[in-house]
């Protein structure tokens, strides 16, 4: 079924309206853990013929070697087991010899002829990050983080307050899941605790969410349908972790509640859906300008909370590699008066025509850009083919639009400043590195600072490189 006969066939929410929807990954971690579990096998004939043997009094390691016909070491390599595992016990007699009994594990497994053992293994367990519990998935659903971008969906992020841990697992659901890991032919195991969680993979569940408005355009709420139904745990869960806020889907919504045409109304009139939802719109559609913008987003929607509490309180906030994309994407789309970015390396990768496009929508607004580029002359570094081409493109933008400046600065620093609203310096390459999360790892660090007077004095020092 396409997406439109399945927003079709959800309830209607009395008082809301869909305003969009957008193709998603569910958050799933692929967690290899360590478990203690029992399982409960058949007592071995040779244990069975001991234990009966031990019952009825015959408890002397010749006589059971002559009454079953087997050598005797044999007989005490099988006894010594059967110690080992609590099945049998010894006890002093009053002739101060020692006696073999049955324990009370043993009479149990003798009556019902079969025995619990312990065991230590390794398993792979699906765990939703959204409903925080073990879930049954089969491998071929689950996709990574490259693929769901590569289809052009939102990654919903997992939303966990700390890291996960064993406690997160609950044992009953890992007995759930054991029970169906294992075939009709494997012994039941019963698990007793989580010994280690060794590996632990973040991978994606695709699925469709679908964003309602109330008709006062207040409030926003989100239904998903996974795997072709609708899904109200996931629903009441996303509610219940104020994802609409922390996601952002709140401030993607406020810019186009002026839009004359909503999915809601299409929907309706059994029209097609726009191929591009209004909510968090996937990367080949970055930086196309709003519609009617009656407010501009939070910049910081994507930090963490912890990030987000030390900018309110002291005005600065410590970023990592993966946090300073979005920050570029909020410049060249939001910019109002003035846009600085100071980077010694240019690339293709990062300056596209979509760059492009949006550097010349903030010209044709008015804003000043100052972009500075390249190293020391000492550093003695023959610039690449992309990074003379970068030159080139923004030098040819730069004869059109007047309120672009682009200058060799010779400096290290790593800067983007926006009207006064923050500057970020750090050792991030913003036109030369994408921060892709999907890619290796590198340790770029920044600081953001959003106190005014700093911004103002931080724009000042940069006055004189580009002679304004």
């Amino acid at each position: 079924m396409t997406p439109e006969q399945l927003i079709r066939q959800l309830p209607i929410r009395p008082g809301y309206r869909v305003a969009d929807y957008v193709h998603v990954g569910m958050p799933v971690y692929r967690i290899t853990a360590r478990l203690f579990t029992q399982v409960q096998k058949k007592v071995a004939t040779i244990d069975e013929f001991l234990l009966r043997l031990i019952r009825i009094g015959v408890q002397r390691t010749p006589e059971i070697s002559e009454f079953l016909g087997l050598d005797q070491s044999f007989i005490d390599d099988a006894l010594s087991q059967l110690l080992v595992d609590d099945l049998l016990t010894l006890h002093s007699g009053t002739d101060r010899h020692q006696r073999l009994s049955l324990t009370e594990k043993g009479i149990r497994a003798l009556d019902a002829a079969e025995t619990l053992i312990p065991e230590e293994r390794t398993y792979v367990i699906d765990y939703d990050a959204l409903l925080r519990r073990i879930v049954l998935l089969r491998k071929e659903q689950l996709l990574s983080g490259f693929q769901i971008r590569k289809m052009g969906c939102k990654q919903i992020r997992p939303l966990l307050k700390r890291p996960l841990d064993a406690s997160d697992l609950s044992i009953p659901d890992l007995q759930k899941a054991i029970r169906a890991i294992l075939s009709q032919r494997d012994a039941q195991r019963f698990v007793l605790a989580v010994n280690e969680l060794y590996r632990k993979r973040l991978h994606f569940l695709p699925a469709i969410a679908v964003v309602y408005r109330s008709l006062d355009g207040v409030e926003i709420q989100v239904a998903f349908i996974v795997d072709g139904q609708p899904s109200p745990e996931h629903d009441e869960a996303f509610a219940r972790l104020d994802g609409v806020h922390l996601l952002g889907i709140d401030n993607d919504l406020a810019r186009n509640a002026g839009d004359s045409v909503i999915v809601g109304e299409v929907l309706k009139e059994a029209a097609n859906l726009p191929k591009e939802p209004n909510f968090a719109r996937s990367q080949k559609a970055e930086g196309s300008a709003s519609l009617a913008e009656s407010q501009d987003p939070d910049p910081y929607h994507h930090l963490s909370n912890e990030q987000n509490n030390d900018l309110k309180q002291s005005g600065i906030a410590l970023l990592s590699v993966h946090d300073h994309r979005a920050l570029l994407d909020y410049a060249l789309r939001f910019g109002k008066h003035r846009l600085a970015i100071v980077c010694p390396f240019l690339h293709e990768s990062v300056v596209t025509e979509v760059f492009e496009r949006q550097l010349e929508a903030l010209l044709r607004k008015g804003v000043r850009v100052n972009i500075g580029y390249g190293m020391p002359e000492h550093e003695n570094r023959a610039p690449s083919k992309a990074h003379v081409n970068v030159i080139q493109k923004l030098e040819n933008i730069a004869r059109r639009f007047r309120q672009l400046r682009v200058a060799k600065v010779d400096s290290h620093a790593k800067l983007l400043l926006v009207d006064t609203t923050f500057f970020v310096i750090g050792s991030f390459n913003w036109l030369s590195f994408h921060g892709d999360p999907d890619r290796p790892f590198r340790d770029e660090q920044s600081v953001l600072v959003s106190i005014p007077n700093m911004i103002e004095r931080k724009f000042q020092e940069l006055s004189d490189s580009f002679s304004m």
